[in-house]
């Protein structure tokens, strides 16, 4: 029908995940409530979490600290 769906189903549950995740999320974001993304990460079993000071876009405020603890991840 053409319309566009800005969020949906991912396929996969979230606790179905293994690998090792780093979650960025401002805690100011008015897109996504910071609330979902505990919510979210709650259903991780290897996650390490970034609650920063910022919005919606605040991974590109911390984009060098973001991109250390990728290079650095075990």
């Amino acid at each position: 029908d053409g319309s566009v769906r800005i969020a949906q189903a991912w396929g996969f549950e979230l606790s179905e995940v293994k690998a090792r995740v780093g979650w960025w999320h401002g805690e100011q974001d008015t897109n996504v409530d910071p609330a979902a993304g505990l919510a979210s990460t709650a259903r991780l079993s290897r996650v390490t979490t970034h609650f920063v000071d910022g919005g919606h876009y605040a991974l590109y405020e911390h984009a060098d600290e973001a991109m250390t603890s990728l290079a650095n991840a075990r």
